[in-house]
């Protein structure tokens, strides 16, 4: 380990003075209470805890934080913020001063200490969001698994035992480094993990390029939110249907940013790119081709790779027509493929295909070509075309 620290400290610099005293929260109980949150640290992360990943990756400066359904480390440096940035990151700061007053009312630079709380606080808000979408409370999913009742997962973060983790790198190196260390893999980007031995799921966000300023990193991690939130929905046994996953995680990620595209990929694969931002016009123009993937088609598809530009858009877009015309039903559908059951009381992945179409005729009497004949419908009437 002695050779990786002293590469990373070459690379990365010394550790900031004062890490270990919040100015905002002072890690005092009362106002963390307040503010919803748990503490600084130390806490359970990855497959051990904080302190321990924190000394992995010395001398970078890392600092920690937990929420209510999330445990946060980050090491992003300050950021001074663009006018556009600025006015989006004061409406947050308001909500911080509600619990501490030390937060300032409006900043043009936006320290690590900072930044830590409001990606908590943008973090819990996608939680929050995300239940609505399910119909859910946290009071749905009991520690553990209860006979005779109807299955919620394993534990009481959406069916998780544990909170959902992020670590958000200012470098790819220091990105890099935890996921060597701790799963294996070494990739460039933003890589989810689940740590099964505490049934924890595990985002590592490498903040370069884009995502190191304030416009282009919120986007992009309620996108990787999304897919964690569902992977974790009654327990992560088994993928859910890609085209929901993927179109999901395109519509929490739009409606922070429609300028921001995040499109997965597996590994090895090439990453599909599209610079076109009006992806209402963009339907409609697939419409007008006739490039429309049926849904009976996208509920097979089971790979990133097998996903093309028009497969993410339209995904994107049938998931926006069932979110805002059948919420309720869209809901109970997410919860209908997750959490699945069979005989003898072990997760089933087993037809999901199948167990889509059932839902979709029980919740809404519709078959897959009436779900694609009611969204095209919809879309060429409510999309204004560009």
């Amino acid at each position: 380990m002695f050779p990786l620290a002293a590469l990373l400290a070459g690379l990365l610099g010394p550790r900031a003075p004062g890490e270990d005293a919040c100015p905002y929260c002072r890690s005092e109980p009362a106002l963390l209470k307040a503010a919803g949150l748990v503490s600084h640290g130390p806490f359970r992360f990855a497959k051990d805890d904080s302190e321990k990943v924190r000394k992995l990756l010395a001398p970078v400066s890392l600092l920690f934080l937990e929420s209510a359904h999330f445990r946060i480390g980050s090491s992003l440096e300050a950021v001074n913020l663009s006018d556009e940035e600025e006015t989006r990151v004061r409406a947050e700061l308001a909500v911080l001063r509600k619990a501490l007053p030390d937060v300032p009312a409006r900043t043009r630079r936006v320290d690590p200490w900072l930044r830590l709380h409001l990606y908590a606080l943008r973090a819990e808000a996608c939680y929050e969001k995300f239940q609505g979408i399910l119909g859910v409370r946290d009071e749905d999913f009991p520690a553990e698994r209860e006979a005779g009742s109807p299955y919620m997962g394993e534990g009481r973060y959406l069916g998780e035992k544990e909170k959902y983790e992020i670590l958000l790198h200012a470098t790819t190196a220091a990105h890099k480094a935890f996921l060597l260390a701790y799963t294996g893999t070494q990739v460039p980007d933003s890589e989810r993990w689940h740590f099964q031995e505490r049934h924890a799921i595990h985002l590592s966000v490498p903040c370069v390029v884009e995502h190191r300023r304030e416009k282009g990193l919120p986007p992009h991690l309620v996108h990787c939110l999304s897919h964690m939130l569902l992977a974790g929905y009654k327990h992560y046994s088994y993928e859910a249907p890609l085209w929901l996953d993927e179109g999901l995680a395109h519509w929490f990620e739009r409606g922070i940013d429609p300028e921001s595209n995040t499109f997965d990929a597996d590994e090895g694969t090439a990453i599909p790119t599209l610079g076109e931002s009006n992806w209402e016009a963009q339907t409609l123009r697939i419409l007008a081709r006739g490039k429309a993937e049926p849904l009976a088609n996208l509920v097979r598809k089971k790979a990133f790779a097998e996903l093309d530009v028009d497969d993410h858009v339209v995904c994107w877009s049938k998931v926006d027509f069932l979110v805002r015309t059948r919420p309720k039903e869209f809901g109970a559908l997410l919860g209908k493929v997750k959490g699945r059951l069979d005989a003898k009381g072990y997760a089933d992945a087993r037809d999901l295909a199948g167990a889509q179409r059932e839902a979709f005729r029980e919740l809404l009497g519709w078959t897959f070509a009436d779900v694609d004949r009611e969204w095209e419908a919809w879309a060429r009437k409510t999309y204004p075309p560009k």
